[in-house]
């Protein structure tokens, strides 16, 4: 007997719904496309100076696009000085326009402005062209200075009288450019959940990227559980190339008692235990051949520059909140041995 038209209709909304719940944890993306706008002349009228400026970059761009950095500019005091100099840093971008310009007569009177309770006029601007660079930097900050002068300095690294800066920060991943102006690691996830939503990356990429930049220059280690009567232990390793659980029985009571051993009060000396541990570690690695030999020497050598933390892998509410079973992604291998 044929299903009828409404148990068939049921049983498509209930794989819908199938679909829906499986897909919970994919991340809503909107890039917007007004440009990033950092200023201290729009607070309802709390000044951060009196010295003011707006300043205003798109949020995303091509790698060959032509970036324009604008700025605009004013004063609401007579005594602010007449030599104002502004300019642009920008590590790994290339100026095709002068990254500066001095202005010679900042107190005349043309450059002052009335703020009302909402926002303040700024009537002068100066624009940047810049370009990304071909390299390696694929994260970093734009900054811009506001310096200004009662008299004219000899060098523009004299203290100046008054001085703003503003700053946006960039991420140059596999879609292309992407600003941000509260900080680079806003900008970081930005990043990875355009790259998420656009399925350049997927669920595993995604936390995988993120225990890497928590790691960093760091390697955290940890004992998690043990029962040495029953000859049972429970290890972590983590560093920016491996994250591995090891769940062990059999003769590991030694790395046991190197986490028993480590000192509580010379720095020197806990690193120097930590690296013990951690190179055991590593050979336990080696010895379920989770690495080859190649692998396990590279291994070794970063234990020897890296700061080594006595720690469990743990998540913060950035990749919680995005990625709800980022725990079944966190390990990248697993050891279970039992004797």
């Amino acid at each position: 007997m044929f299903p009828s038209n409404k148990k068939i209709i049921l049983a498509l909304l209930l794989l819908s719904l199938g679909l829906v719940l499986v897909s919970c944890t994919k991340i809503s993306y909107h890039p917007s496309l007004t440009p990033l706008s950092i200023s201290n002349a729009s607070s309802y009228g709390q000044l951060d100076s009196t010295l003011l400026y707006s300043f205003e970059v798109n949020q995303e761009y091509d790698y060959d696009d032509e970036i324009l950095l604008s700025v605009k500019y004013a004063t609401i005091s007579e005594d602010i000085g007449p030599y104002l100099h502004i300019y642009f840093e920008a590590e790994g971008f290339e100026f095709l326009t002068n990254s500066d310009t001095v202005i010679t007569d900042f107190d005349n009177g043309s450059y002052k402005t009335i703020c009302t309770p909402s926002s303040c006029i700024l009537s002068h601007s100066f624009d940047v062209r810049i370009k990304l660079e071909s390299g390696s930097y694929t994260k970093g900050d734009i900054t811009l200075h506001l310096d200004s002068y009662l008299q004219e300095p000899t060098s523009f690294n004299e203290t100046p009288n008054r001085t703003q800066t503003g700053k946006v920060y960039y991420v140059v991943d596999e879609i292309g450019l992407l600003f941000n102006r509260l900080s680079l690691d806003k900008a970081i996830y930005d990043s990875w959940d355009r790259l998420y939503v656009n399925k350049i990356i997927n669920t595993e990429e995604y936390v995988n990227r993120y225990f890497i930049s928590q790691m960093d220059n760091k390697i955290y280690i940890s004992l998690t559980s043990w029962n040495t009567s029953m000859d049972n232990f429970r290890f972590e390793y983590s560093s920016k190339n491996y994250r591995v659980m090891m769940i062990l029985e059999g003769d590991y009571e030694y790395i046991y008692n190197l986490f028993q051993s480590i000192p509580n009060n010379d720095e020197d000396l806990i690193q120097q235990a930590y690296r013990q541990i951690a190179n055991a570690l590593v050979g336990i690695m080696l010895e379920f051949e989770v690495v080859n030999q190649q692998e396990f020497q590279t291994e070794l050598e970063l234990i020897t520059t890296s700061i080594i933390r006595e720690s469990s892998l743990w998540a913060d509410q950035n990749i919680t909140s995005r990625i709800s079973n980022w725990h079944d992604y966190s390990y990248t291998d697993t050891i279970n041995h039992k004797k």
